[in-house]
């Protein structure tokens, strides 16, 4: 019987996946010019891993994020700003190294990806409640 819900596993670990991947993508958006006392946002990206069944031959049962992680290789524009509170010295501010345009791909890419794991878990579950029903006309 657990063969029959590992559609619905595999659907609901992606869109939990999924779900977080849009919560630090919101962040990031939320945060695109937030520069304090600490320096700039740093923008940051979530890590997916397989889930691996171990009860069996260790195929792919789903979906997690592992990690969220802060991206440390792309730049960060700098503004002369020399009245600003996180102004250096020569009056430099570094600014956050979120990319607005780049932040709504990923969040369209992300929710593209949730739905179309939502149809997966409606195409199963379909397929799950037809077999139940035909059990008894056979």
């Amino acid at each position: 019987m657990a063969d029959v819900f590992s559609g619905f596993s595999a659907s609901v670990s992606a869109m939990a996946a999924e779900r977080k991947r849009m919560q630090v993508i919101s962040a990031n958006i939320a945060n695109a010019s937030t520069v304090d006392e600490n320096g700039p946002y740093v923008r940051k990206s979530v890590i997916f891993e397989e889930v691996f069944d171990e009860e069996k031959d260790s195929s792919v049962a789903g979906v997690k994020v592992s990690g969220v992680y802060e991206d440390t290789r792309s730049e960060h524009p700098v503004i002369f700003d020399p009245g600003h509170a996180a102004a250096n010295d020569e009056g430099f501010v570094k600014l956050p190294n979120v990319n607005i345009v780049q932040e709504l791909v990923d969040l369209m890419i992300a929710r593209r990806s949730y739905g179309a794991n939502v149809a997966a878990f409606q195409a199963w579950r379909s397929m799950v409640r037809d077999a139940i029903s035909n059990i008894g006309t056979r």
